[in-house]
Order: C-alpha cells, then structure tokens, then sequence
C-alpha cells in the first residue's frame, strides 16, 4: 500500500475513533450457542432471572428435557469461569424422576443460589425448591424444599435475589379464584434456614402469576401479572424496605387499555426500573418501563421503548451507574428474535434497537445479567434443530457496559482517609462506613482480584487472611484489611 494512502487510512480510523468510541469498543461478540441434546432446553420467563453474573463468573439455569420429556423436566446449569470465553460442561442439579421446571438463580460472592418448582412430593401440585453451591458452582447442596402445603395449590415460577446473606424467592400458587396470590420467603444465613412463606398480594379474586423481583440492600421490590379487571393484565408491585419484614400496600403500576404482560425489575440504591410488554394499541404489542427514584414509593409515567408497529415483549432488564440495558422479543421480521436496546445517561436517551438473532426461527426469554464493563445475554433458541427442540444460547459485549467508574451521584467519592471498613480485623464481614450500597473490589496480597462484593458485605465468604478493598470506581488507593479465625 502506498504510504500517503497508508497515512491517510490511519488518520480516517483515529478521527472515527474519537469521534465515535463506542463504534469501536461496544461491540457484540458473535452468538455462542451452549447446549446440544436432542429435546428442549428452555429457560424460565424473562423476569424470573436465568442467568447471574458476579466477576469472571457466570451462572445460568434452565429447565431440560433429555431425562423423559414433559414428565420429567430437570433443571440443568452451566458456568463459564472467564466471562463468558469458555463453558464448562453441563451439570443435572437434580436426578429425582419428576416434574421439575421454572429455575432461576441468583450469585453472591462464591455462593450461587438456584430454585425451581418440583412436583416430587405431593399428588396435588408443585412445591418451591432450593439447592445452593458455596465454591462457584464447583459443587452443590442438597435439594431443600422450601413450601409444604398439604393441599391442591401448585407453587410455581419461583423468582430468586440474593444481597450478601439474604436471600429471597417470590413465586405465585395457582389454584381458585382467591388462592391464586404472590408469595414470598426468605433465608438470612446463606440458605441454611429459612422463614414461612408471606402472601404479598392482596385477597382480591384474580390470577396473579410471572412475579420478578429485585434487590439491593435491604430494600425489595416484587411485580407481578395481574387479570382482576378480567381480561385485561395489568403490572401490580409491592416493596419491602426492611429485608421482608414487612411490605407496602399493592400498587397498580400500568392502567392503559390492553394487556400489561411480564414484568421485570431492577434496582440501583434509591432507583427503581421496570420494563414490560404492553398491548395498549390493539393487536400490537410494544416494551414500555418506567422508573421510581424514591425506592418505589412514586413513579414516573409510562415510557414507550419500542415502535416495531408489531410485537415486542418478554423484556429483560439490568442497570449499572448510569447505564440501563434492555433485551426483548420482537416478532417485526415474522418469527421470533431477540433485540437489544440500552441507555448510557440514565434513561435520557435510548439506542436504536440492535438485532441479535438471524434464524427466522424461535428465539425468546432473553435475560440481561451484568458485570464491570461487561454485558451479557442469554435465551433459547430453535436454530439448527427441528422444532420443538430448543438450545441454550449466548452473547456478549466485554465493553457494553462503560462509564459506570464516573461519579455520577455528586460527593459520592470520598478521599482514602475518610473510607473505614469496621470491623478491622474482622471474623464474618466487614462494613464501609457511609458507603453500604456501593460496590468494592477485594484483592489479595498479590493483587490478584477475589471477587466485587457490596460495601456491606465486604469479605462475608473469604477465608481467613490479608486484603486490599478498594471502590469500583478505583479513585482512591487501597485499604488494607484483615480477616481472622
């Protein structure tokens, strides 16, 4: 190449580049498909999480049915240990010959938390079900069977959350009329024990069912589909500020005509979102959110997100400093397909809708899981297989997620000398002062990074030893602690 034409192709890529970063850094990686067995791998609805992502890890769940079909489904689970390059292999959390679907899962730390909805014990219907691993997925627990009502109600759609070691699960019980209600429990040590179930939802006669729920500190947040204006669904929500002890009155959060469908929450502090399919204009259906900033207490309109002039739902939503992301389902090319969508000022302004899958088959159930500058998206999928087979897929953008190191909340950064992480030493957890919702990176003595952990929560899973904390945003030099017995 002549080197004047040389010259100028670097200066035309350099201009792009600072013009346009994002052209080169926020890009997709191409679909890795995950799964390969000859029946249907399906994962849970969009709001019920089936992936969770915390450092290099990542953890997804999803109902198989290799072992004998509709009779018996079993949850699988699959890990990657460096964001997403490689798999390892398969693993059947479960080997009990029922009906076993709906999974979800939740990450803490090395603790991985996962629950389903199970039908071996009971002629009359589903119970909830628990299993954990406390080394990343290396190895599980016992199953853990969390509901025992000796009657016809089914638990099902189990949706899991965890912050440090609270976990909690709302699911829905499916029977007549009055019964059919959001429930909740929950464990405040890691899953080893846990409380009796909480109905959540009102007694109003309708069916109530597909709850999601998030979570961030002590405050929870629970949404749910709800008929009790009859046909018409409409979103429903409740929230607890003091780790599930008690919980607001039912808010009705959408009263448009036409179906309000599949809600799915996320939280950040004080900000709440929600993102839902929403058939207020006849025979077509769009993704609308909308978003509290008072941990649920008031919330702002109702915002259009989509204008396919089609279908578009089973929305996944995740949000990171000032970035919302958003994976749905769109039918606007004729068959089933997964797009993306995102926010990088908070909601301001939205991308264009970005499309992941080409197959002109069935894609759907995308969940959006998040970690440092990484954004990952998962869903099923009938490419290459013959109906009704479907396969567990994968996509990832390793710099989707940026600017989430700026102070976007004013005086949030503090210098070094005014951080203290008490107790130090420490035995269970450490805490930082004034900084309990935000998140640190905990190395070791090495500087080798242990894992991201909330600034409530600092060490709780560490064994005992030396270590450097210091904030995600990496503004101020190390503090140094020191975790004994």
């Amino acid at each position: 190449m002549d080197k004047q034409i040389r010259n100028k192709l670097c200066m035309l890529l350099t201009s792009i580049f600072l013009l346009s970063p994002s052209i080169i850094l926020a890009q997709w990686e191409p679909n890795v498909r995950l799964t390969y067995n000859d029946s249907t791998s399906q994962l849970c609805f969009s709001g019920a999480r089936s992936a969770a992502a915390f450092g290099d890890y990542i953890h997804i769940v999803w109902e198989d049915w290799r072992n004998g079909g509709g009779s018996n489904v079993d949850p699988y689970y699959i890990r990657s240990t460096n964001r997403g390059v490689t798999w390892q292999p398969e693993v059947r959390l479960t080997t009990n010959s029922s009906n076993q679907g709906f999974p979800s899962v939740a990450v803490s730390g090395s603790m991985v938390h996962v629950t389903w909805s199970d039908y071996r014990d009971t002629p009359y219907g589903h119970e909830i079900y628990y299993k954990r691993s406390t080394d990343n997925g290396v190895s599980w627990g016992p199953d853990i069977r969390l509901t025992f009502d000796a009657d016809t109600l089914d638990k099902y759609r189990p949706a899991i959350a965890v912050s440090g070691s609270n976990i909690h699960v709302a699911y829905e019980t499916m029977g007549f009329g009055p019964r059919e209600h959001i429930f909740y429990i929950r464990s405040t040590d890691n899953g080893t024990t846990w409380s009796t179930p909480v109905q959540v939802s009102s007694a109003v006669a309708s069916n109530k069912y597909k709850a999601s729920i998030a979570v961030d500190n002590s405050d929870l947040h629970i949404a749910w589909n709800d008929d009790r204006f009859g046909t018409n669904l409409e979103i429903y929500y409740v929230h607890s500020l003091d780790n599930g002890i008690t919980w607001s009155p039912e808010m009705r959060l959408t009263e448009a005509d036409g179906y309000s469908v599949e809600p799915c929450l996320a939280v950040q502090g004080s900000k709440v979102y929600v993102a839902w399919g929403d058939q207020r204009e006849p025979g077509n259906m769009e993704v609308y959110y909308k978003y509290s900033t008072d941990r649920g207490i008031n919330w702002s309109q109702d915002i259009r997100l989509t204008n396919s002039s089609q279908t578009d739902g089973c929305p996944s939503i995740a949000v990171s400093g000032p970035n919302i992301h958003i994976a749905f389902v769109s039918w606007r090319t004729g068959y089933q397909e997964i797009f993306y969508k995102n926010s990088t000022n908070n909601g301001a302004t939205w991308s264009s809708d970005t499309r992941f899958t080409f197959d002109n088959n069935t894609s759907s159930h995308p969940c959006v899981t998040l970690s440092d500058s990484y954004v990952y998206v998962n869903w099923y999928d009938g490419q290459g297989v013959t109906w009704p087979n479907f396969e567990i897929w994968f996509k990832r953008n390793p710099n989707g997620n940026l600017g989430i190191n700026e102070d976007t909340d004013k005086g949030k950064l503090i210098p070094n000398a005014q951080l203290a992480v008490i107790p130090n030493p420490f035995s269970e957890f450490a805490v930082v002062v004034g900084r309990e919702n935000d998140n640190f990176i905990v190395s070791n003595v090495s500087g080798q990074k242990i894992g991201v952990y909330k600034g409530n929560q600092i060490g709780f899973d560490l064994p005992a030893g030396v270590y450097f904390v210091i904030p995600k945003d990496r503004k101020v030099t190390p503090l140094r602690m020191v975790k004994i017995r």
